[in-house]
């Protein structure tokens, strides 16, 4: 498994890991009744991700030196592409989301101050999108 793969498998894991787990305490009603309990939340899974992300990086580099160390190559840079796309439209969606529950917040019961949690679930989606798509082209070779 290239390094580069091994980077997104590591993304993917700590993305799931950290704000999977901060948005599942939110739907819940687990993580608090103010706003500062949901900034220390959010903060905490921002934290426990860079550090997260930061120690599993070095050792994948560690475990794979020569290959860390590689250039990036044609196929690797198209992958890097394709992926980045794919999270342009994940985001893409999202952000026209935002408006839209607003729109339709009397049918469908959406706070204005869901407009926050809609775009940090857009942005969380859009990287897990990144991620997959970078596992799945590396899978595929393309």
């Amino acid at each position: 498994m290239p390094f580069r793969e091994k980077s997104a498998w590591i993304s993917l894991v700590c993305l799931l890991g950290t704000f999977g787990v901060f948005f599942f305490l939110q739907m819940h009603g687990m993580v608090g009744p103010t706003q500062m309990h949901h900034l220390h939340w959010f903060l905490m899974a921002i934290v426990a991700f860079v550090v997260l992300q930061i120690i599993l990086q070095v050792i994948a580099r560690a475990l794979a030196p020569r290959d860390a160390a590689s250039p990036v190559d044609e196929r690797e840079r198209l992958i890097m592409l394709k992926a980045g796309r794919n999270a342009h439209v994940a985001l893409m969606i999202g952000v026209i989301a935002m408006p839209l529950s607003l729109h339709l917040s009397g049918h469908l019961h959406v706070h204005p101050e869901a407009l926050p949690w809609i775009a940090m679930a857009s942005l969380f989606v859009s990287e897990v999108v990144r991620a997959i798509s970078k596992i799945v082209y590396f899978r595929l070779g393309r």
